[in-house]
């Protein structure tokens, strides 16, 4: 495997489809203000992660 089917895998399978980031920490820390300028916000428990 090299830099190229690397480069290939990301054009078939990732490039064009939504991202998705997942950000885990105190809210107490987080700027959720600014993090709101990059997109939806979706805030889960640890027991809906955890089922």
């Amino acid at each position: 495997m090299d830099i190229q089917d690397i480069s290939r895998f990301y054009q078939e399978q990732v490039s064009g489809r939504p991202v998705v980031y997942v950000i885990v920490g105190n809210l107490k820390c987080i700027d959720m203000k600014k993090l709101a300028e990059y997109g939806t916000i979706v805030e889960v428990q640890k027991k809906e992660i955890y089922k």
